[in-house]
């Protein structure tokens, strides 16, 4: 009995690691990408190509970093006013990243 009970926390100990390193595969040491994976890339994808609940598509926009900034600051419609909720140093990381999925810069 006691060597089936080695077998299975050694087998636990393993999968639990391999699980914790796929985990931690994906994901990203960039601030501002973190801060849009947070708080955009349910409505908008990972790649800005989502559009959940009314979300435009990142890759098609046409508006200035600028205007990014002040729609993420203070929403547009379903989406949400993030003032509150991120700096203002987030808040410009997070518009300069989405900036980059445009087609045309």
């Amino acid at each position: 009995m006691a060597l089936k009970t080695l077998i299975f926390c050694v087998v636990f100990v393993l999968g639990f690691s391999l699980i914790t390193c796929q985990s931690e595969k994906g994901k990203s040491n960039n601030k501002e990408e973190i801060i849009f994976q947070q708080n955009c890339a349910l409505c908008h994808g990972l790649n800005g190509e989502k559009q959940l609940s009314g979300a435009k598509k990142l890759t098609e926009s046409v508006i200035s970093k600028d205007e990014i900034k002040v729609l993420v600051s203070n929403g547009m419609r379903q989406m949400p006013a993030f003032k509150e909720r991120l700096t203002e140093k987030e808040i410009d990381l997070v518009s300069t990243y989405a900036f980059q999925f445009r087609d045309h810069k």
